[in-house]
């Protein structure tokens, strides 16, 4: 699972102001994951150097309890961190902090039976332990420090994978409608997105094939997509007239813009989607398995399930090969 703030919000929680959403994978990991992505963190909650003791127990595929300890304990650490770094990402992706840490432990207990990955358990719980001590501004844009950095994994690029930590680039390109997708060499600013994503702390901005990295521009800044607004602190881009315009989160049910030239526009929270542009409506993400749309309406997934063949799909180490 991928850490970091960057990219936490998917964009179609502000889809009515672009002509084609922008997703952002906080984890997401997460989605909260990647996807068309600003590279959430390359700090996979389970990354580093080979390790037995993060495999799964027999055929149930039940992880051990030293997994799940370190995936409770990951989950604690970056989850707290979201709700101190940006309330307003917290909100607007998971609803509540409780929510959070059940998310991340799904995609945590995964990561570690993927082919070839790095992740461990004694390097998640490293990471645990490292992260109170981030900065916010540092978490907001990934930079996590060692101890939560994504170590390569065994697969050369080209070969497919659901995770980060297989690659011995640390890169797993996926698009945001595939569980899967192929190493590749990691992005660089104004590099070529592959499979519509980028890796750590880039983002590659829908309608555009270059990876840029985030910049938190502030209300009436230029933009030209959600990258250029400070997403993890409720400012969002207006794509109608290029400017960065205030995001609340809605406490009622009603969602939408707050005029035909909007000075704010309210989402809706855990990753629900608004049905109007004007005098709209929430709706909640769609349950793990439920059906879902890549689209600007219709349900969307909780991180880290994405939205695979219209499915709220969850990680699945056997899928990629």
């Amino acid at each position: 699972m991928k850490l970091g703030l960057i990219g936490i919000l998917d964009a179609r929680h502000v889809c009515a102001l672009v002509v084609v959403p922008v997703v952002f994978s906080f984890l997401v990991a997460a989605g909260c994951s990647s996807s068309s992505s600003a590279g959430t963190a390359d700090a996979d909650a389970g990354s580093g150097g080979g390790s037995d003791s993060g495999t799964t127990n027999g055929d149930s595929g039940s992880v051990s309890g030293e997994s799940a300890k370190a995936c409770a304990d990951a989950a604690d650490a970056f989850c707290n961190q979201v709700q101190t770094c940006s309330p307003f990402g917290m909100q607007a992706t998971f609803g509540d902090i409780a929510t959070c840490k059940a998310r991340f432990v799904l995609g945590c207990d995964q990561k570690f039976s993927f082919q070839g990955t790095s992740a461990t358990v004694a390097d998640t719980e490293a990471c645990a332990a490292a992260l109170p001590a981030v900065s916010c501004d540092d978490f907001i844009a990934s930079n996590l420090g060692s101890a939560c950095a994504t170590k390569p994994g065994a697969l050369a690029n080209g070969a497919a994978c659901g995770d980060d930590a297989q690659c011995q680039s640390t890169f797993c390109a996926r698009a945001p409608d595939s569980e899967c997708g192929t190493c590749s060499d990691v992005s660089t600013q104004g590099g070529a997105c592959v499979n519509s994503s980028c890796s750590t702390g880039f983002t590659c901005p829908t309608g555009q094939s270059k990876c840029q990295k985030p910049v938190a521009g502030q209300i009436d800044d230029p933009c030209q997509s959600q990258a250029d607004c400070d997403l993890a602190h409720g400012v969002g881009c207006n794509t109608n007239d290029d400017k960065c315009l205030k995001l609340e989160i809605s406490s009622d049910g009603s969602c939408g813009a707050d005029s035909i030239t909007p000075s704010k526009f309210t989402i809706c929270p855990a990753n629900g989607t608004c049905d109007a542009l004007l005098g709209g409506n929430c709706h909640p993400a769609a349950a793990d398995g439920a059906s879902c749309s890549t689209g600007t309406s219709g349900p969307s997934c909780l991180s880290p399930a994405k939205c695979v063949s219209g499915k709220c799909t969850l990680p699945d180490p056997t899928a990629c090969h």
